[in-house]
C-alpha cells in the first residue's frame, strides 16, 4: 500500500508499508543526506529552531490589531478576532523581515511610544491586494500577518527599562527579528517579562521554550508520532514575583496616570495614560522588598530607569530629589497625592542600597 510521496531535496521518497510492518524507503540519487529507516508507520517531519519576533503598534492601531479582523471581511473565518497587524508598502526591510517569520514563532506585541502589550504567536501571512481589505488608512500596506494570541492585551503596557543603545536601537520599523544568535536584546526581555509580567500560562510557557531553545515543530501529517531518537532534556525550574496588579492599577488611578517625579503624564492611546509602578525596596533577593502602597511610586518609563538604575535619589524627610544628571528634576519635591504616603523606611533602603550600591 502506498503511504506517501514526499519533495526531498529535489528527489523523492516513497514509503510503503509491509505486511510484517517495516518501512522500506526507496529515494532518488540526488538525495545526499542519510535518511532514518522508520519503524510503525512513522512519518518524517522538520524540526527547526523558532526565532522571535518584536511587532510595533502605532497606539491608535492597537485595538485593532489586537483583536483582529471582524467578521464579514474577507479572510478566513479562522483569522477573525485574532490579533494581525500590517506591513507597509513603503518599507523594503519590514517585508523583508515579514517574508522570514515563520509558523510556530514567537512574537511580542510592542505599542510605539509606550512598551510590550501582548504575546502572540505567528500564523499565516496574506497580501494585500486592495487597501479597503484593511482597516488602517494611515499608509498602503504591503501584506498583513496573522497571529494567534497567547496574551492577547496586558492590562498595563510593560516597559522594560531598557536604555542602553545595544536595545533600543534595535527597535525601528514594523517589525524586527530577535534570532537565536542574537541574545543580548532576546533573552533579556523575555526574561523581563517572564519576571514581572503576570502573564498567561500559554504565553508564559511559550516564553520559557524560548528562552531555553526549544524547538517548534511543523509535522508534514496531523498522524505523526515523533522522532525515533529524542534529544536529551533538562528540566528547570523558575521563580517569578506575581505583583499585585490591582494595588499598582489603583494608585495609577489616585495620580491619574502621572509621574510623581517629574509630573508628566504619557499616553497609550487616544484616551488612555500610561504609567508605571516602582518598588523602593526591589521585590524579590536579595532586596525581598513587600508589594505594599508604601512602597510604590508611580513614575514615567524614564524615571522608572533612574530609580532602576541608581541615578535619583530622594530626601526621606522632605521628599526632595536629586538627579545624578538632570538638573532639571534636581531640586524639585516628590508629588504625593493625599490618600497615598510612602514610609520612609524604604526611601531610606532606596538611598541606602540602590544610590549608593
Amino acid at each position: 500500500m502506498l503511504d506517501s510521496i514526499n519533495p526531498w531535496k529535489g528527489g523523492f521518497y516513497v514509503y510503503h508499508r509491509m505486511s510484517d510492518r517495516e518501512l522500506i524507503y526507496r529515494t532518488s540519487a540526488r538525495i545526499d543526506h542519510r535518511m532514518k529507516l522508520m519503524i510503525e508507520g512513522y512519518i518524517p517531519r522538520k524540526v527547526r529552531q523558532t526565532n522571535t519576533f518584536v511587532v510595533s503598534v502605532d497606539p491608535n492601531h492597537w485595538d485593532l490589531c489586537a483583536h483582529g479582523p471582524t467578521a464579514g471581511s474577507p479572510y478566513p473565518s479562522e483569522h477573525i478576532g485574532e490579533p494581525w497587524t500590517g506591513i507597509p508598502a513603503n518599507s523594503p526591510k519590514a517585508k523583508g523581515i515579514s517574508e522570514d517569520i515563520q509558523p510556530g514563532d514567537l512574537v511580542t506585541a510592542r505599542v510605539k511610544g509606550d512598551g510590550y502589550a501582548g504575546v502572540w504567536k505567528f500564523k499565516e501571512r496574506t497580501l494585500i491586494q486592495d487597501q479597503s481589505d484593511v482597516p488602517w488608512t494611515d499608509r498602503e500596506y504591503h501584506a498583513v500577518l496573522h497571529f494567534r494570541a497567547l496574551h492577547r492585551d496586558f492590562d498595563e503596557s510593560y516597559n522594560p527599562g531598557f536604555t542602553d543603545p545595544k536595545y533600543t536601537g534595535r527597535l525601528q520599523g514594523a517589525i524586527i527579528n530577535l534570532p537565536a544568535d542574537d541574545p543580548p536584546y532576546k533573552s533579556d526581555l523575555l526574561s523581563k517579562l517572564l519576571a514581572e509580567v503576570n502573564l498567561k500560562e500559554n504565553a508564559e510557557n511559550r516564553i520559557r521554550r524560548e528562552l531555553t531553545q526549544s524547538v517548534d515543530v511543523t509535522i508534514d501529517s496531523e498522524n505523526a508520532v515523533p522522532d525515533i531518537e529524542q534529544p536529551p532534556r533538562t528540566e528547570s525550574n523558575a521563580t517569578r514575583i506575581i505583583r499585585d496588579t490591582a494595588l499598582v492599577s489603583e494608585l495609577k488611578k489616585i495620580y491619574e496616570y502621572t509621574c510623581q517625579v517629574c509630573g508628566s503624564r504619557r499616553r497609550r492611546g487616544a484616551k488612555s495614560g500610561y504609567a508605571e509602578g516602582h518598588h523602593l525596596r526591589p521585590l524579590g533577593r536579595p532586596h525581598d522588598g513587600p508589594d505594599i502602597e508604601q512602597n510604590v511610586l508611580i513614575v514615567c518609563p524614564n524615571h522608572h530607569a533612574d530609580l532602576d538604575y541608581g541615578t535619583l535619589e530622594i530626601d526621606p524627610e522632605t521628599l526632595v530629589i536629586n538627579h545624578g544628571y538632570d538638573d532639571a528634576i534636581s531640586g524639585r519635591t516628590l508629588r504625593m497625592a493625599e490618600k497615598n504616603f510612602l514610609e520612609r523606611e524604604y526611601i531610606r533602603y532606596h538611598n541606602e542600597k540602590i544610590v549608593d550600591s
